[in-house]
């Protein structure tokens, strides 16, 4: 079974971090047996080569980067033809984010009667980011989503809003994001003095909300010291939250900056807090969501993303977004209470995101698409 994945973002030697879900995705197909190729475009003006393409092959799957600096069709074009001459024709193509890369599954339908899914991540058609406008846009994206054979999204909600924007499809389904096999490792805890409130993010302020976070925890710190809370990642508004903090006049001590950090150490953070926070804007999956459930503690968060399916009784707290004062009052009952919940049933909702389900999951529907178009 051979399936092609063009795809928007993905690891590259720019950006190590863009679009790690993405291979994720590609990661745990190949688990399952499929053969996927990864074909990523990347405009970059200081690239040696107007047009460069680089082939690796990356926890099995074959990976087909073309750096280029003008042209994307040229771009695009001879990508395609490395791809078809090195790994071969395609059985399924799968796109990751509906942009100008379309053209290429489109065609290959139209000619060779290829079928195509749609793997859609973006949040730009949630109505908090207004992004999705633009006439060749909206006109490449609807005729996208009417020829995919699947729309695959990683929450409800995004799917609701990319209905509503006139992507019209019968066959909408969800897709779960992948949560690596580190994060569900069992880990002795190790003894503190403080309870421990995580959070992890990449500082975008406007979406994640971060500040909030820091003020929320400065009210709780006027009516208890037993705690601290961890930030865990980097982005443009770090420097930002961080001074907003000190403005705060916090104890040093009571938040602790881990800056960038590789996966392993994100989920040894996970696995030695009491609870995590989150507190976004809007999501359009919130892979921390799950994770969290990996490492088998509660959560706290506004309802985006995953957040309404996967939080109930047995894992955590909604709260309403832009409501501090009741995020104070729900972390302050956390700190109290986050013993209550039990381990094993948070973990326990996790295993749909583990590599091995989901890769059965693709699997499934790659055999199905394959099957109905022969």
């Amino acid at each position: 079974m051979k399936v092609l994945y063009l795809s928007e973002w993905y690891p590259n030697r720019t950006d190590h971090s863009s679009g790690r879900f993405v291979q994720a995705h590609a990661q745990s197909a190949v688990k399952q047996g499929v053969d996927v190729c990864v074909l990523f475009l990347k405009k970059d003006a200081l690239s040696p080569k107007n047009c460069q393409i680089i082939s690796q092959t990356t926890h099995g799957i074959k990976e087909v980067y073309v750096y280029y600096r003008t042209s994307f069709l040229c771009a695009l074009w001879k990508g395609w033809k490395y791809v078809r001459q090195h790994w071969g024709m395609p059985q399924l193509c799968q796109l990751n984010v509906i942009t100008k890369n379309a053209i290429l599954p489109l065609c290959l339908y139209r000619k060779y009667h290829i079928p195509y899914l749609i793997v859609e991540h973006w949040s730009g058609y949630l109505p908090e980011s207004g992004q999705y406008k633009g006439l060749i846009h909206t006109y490449i994206s609807r005729l996208a989503a009417k020829y995919a054979q699947r729309i695959l999204t990683v929450s409800s909600n995004l799917a609701t809003q990319m209905q509503r924007c006139g992507l019209s499809n019968d066959h909408y389904r969800l897709v779960p994001n992948v949560v690596f096999d580190t994060f569900f490792h069992r880990r002795e805890q190790q003894a503190r003095q403080k309870k421990r409130i995580l959070h992890v993010s990449f500082f975008t302020d406007a979406i994640k909300n971060e500040s909030d976070i820091v003020r929320a925890v400065s009210l709780l710190y006027q009516q208890r010291h037993d705690f601290e809370l961890v930030m865990v990642g980097a982005g443009d508004d770090l420097m930002k939250v961080k001074q907003l903090a000190q403005t705060l006049n916090l104890p040093e001590e009571t938040i602790r900056w881990t800056g960038e950090i590789e996966p392993e150490q994100v989920a040894q953070w996970f696995a030695q807090s009491d609870f995590f926070v989150l507190y976004s804007n809007y999501e359009t999956a919130g892979i921390v969501l799950a994770e969290s459930l990996a490492a088998g503690i509660p959560i706290i968060s506004t309802p985006v993303g995953i957040a309404p399916d996967i939080i109930n009784d047995n894992t955590g707290l909604l709260v309403e977004k832009k409501n501090p004062k009741q995020l104070v009052q729900k972390m302050n009952w956390m700190l109290d209470h986050h013993q209550d919940f039990n381990p094993q049933l948070i973990k326990q909702t996790a295993v749909p995101f583990s590599m091995q389900q989901v890769g059965k999951y693709l699997k499934e529907i790659y055999s199905q698409l394959i099957i109905t178009e022969k």
